[in-house]
């Protein structure tokens, strides 16, 4: 796993930018860190790692039904902006 967030941060975080110096470097992954902990990642199934940090317990279906609800809503919408747009 730590292979994963050191592969992840090199490439979405220190190779996009262009840091002068080590200081740079330090300062900059400070605040990669920061953004990393602070996303949702899928592996923890929606938690960030800063909310697993703190006692929160990923659970596969935790989500499940919410997204399934979302998908039925954004049908819904989709469907009434098509109807919208024949209607013109």
């Amino acid at each position: 796993m730590v292979e994963a967030v050191n592969k992840h941060m090199k490439y979405y975080y220190l190779f996009r930018k262009d840091l002068a110096d080590m200081e740079a470097v330090t300062k900059h992954l400070k605040d990669a860190v920061e953004d990393y902990n602070g996303k949702p990642h899928g592996q923890l199934h929606g938690f960030t790692p800063q909310e697993v940090f703190k006692g929160a317990v990923p659970l596969a279906n935790q989500f499940q039904q919410a997204i399934s609800n979302a998908r039925k809503e954004r049908m819904v919408q989709n469907q009434e902006i098509k109807c919208c747009q024949d209607q013109k």
